[in-house]
């Protein structure tokens, strides 16, 4: 996954490196923030997680997610 998330960056350039912030992005990679957003709701989490929720740190969606994945 590693490799695949490397060469979309590339292609889209967003970032340098897997989970690195890149010169052209503000805060975590937008390929990963997609793809946490779509595992979450693969995993059956019964929020919907929009991606406008981490342009801004979001705490107590971080918190409600991080109970939500030890409770199950």
């Amino acid at each position: 996954m590693e490799a695949r998330h490397r060469r979309q960056c590339q292609r889209l350039q967003l970032c340098t490196s897997a989970g690195v912030e890149g010169p052209n992005t503000r805060g975590p990679c937008p390929v990963l923030r997609a793809a946490f957003t779509e595992i979450m709701r693969a995993l059956g989490y019964p929020r919907l997680i929009s991606m406008e929720n981490f342009r801004l740190p979001n705490f107590e969606l971080v918190a409600d997610c991080l109970y939500w994945l030890v409770q199950r």
